[in-house]
């Protein structure tokens, strides 16, 4: 069955979020994509033989992976990418409002682990501690909100790397795609729009299983 009114209204968060990426409203969820994403190098780092020594994010919305051995292309690569695959997965798995409490769950484990495992500055570790209570609490209780909650935070993760892609075009930062670009010789631009076409893939994928399941 074709859900319109789910397709409806991640496209509406879609929209509200690209209108209100860069205002104040939205500073927890740009620094939650940014605990991901940086969350994503550590654990590229780490499957393909590395040790990570610290995962820092900061309240400029900046972030790094200390990190020794490993695939350099494959962590540097995981970013963009596995902000984009756990958005699509948190989208798909709160396709139905009795697993929601569920995923937030397993966002709290994560945080959790990862904040208390790695990361070492003070902002980082309080901004990781307390989304982890808030996901806590969330998953210890029945609220109504808590799926359209999900799709938010899938919907902000999927399309993360398209809104950084402005970063990089407009304000000329030194993003994943200028670090890979000096390891590959390939230019930061194609890194960078590489990035933006498979986020709108998996994003495309995601909808396309959780809009035709949805009853």
């Amino acid at each position: 069955m074709f859900n319109f009114q789910r397709l409806g209204i991640i496209l509406l968060m879609g929209i509200i979020s690209a209108l209100l990426w860069n205002t104040p409203v939205l500073y927890p969820f740009r620094i939650f994509v940014v605990f991901i994403h940086e969350s994503s190098h550590a654990l590229a780092s780490i499957l393909t033989g590395g040790k990570v020594l610290q995962l820092s994010v900061s309240p400029d919305e900046s972030g790094f992976v200390r990190q020794i051995g490993g695939n350099s292309l494959l962590t540097a690569s995981a970013g963009y990418i596995g902000s984009s695959v756990f958005g699509g997965l948190v989208l798909v798995f709160s396709e139905k409002k009795k697993n929601a409490r569920y995923v937030f769950f397993i966002l709290a484990v994560l945080v959790g682990f990862m904040t208390i495992a790695y990361v070492r500055n003070l902002f980082g570790i309080t901004f990781g501690l307390l989304a982890t209570a808030g996901f806590w609490f969330l998953y210890s209780r029945d609220f109504s909100f808590s799926s359209y909650f999900l799709d938010f935070i899938g919907v902000t993760s999927s399309l993360y790397a398209i809104y950084d892609l402005t970063d990089f075009l407009i304000f000329d930062a030194r993003t994943d795609a200028v670090i890979l670009s000096e390891i590959t010789f390939i230019p930061a631009t194609i890194w960078a729009l590489l990035w933006s076409v498979i986020s709108i893939l998996v994003l495309f994928y995601s909808l396309r299983k959780t809009i035709f399941r949805s009853q």
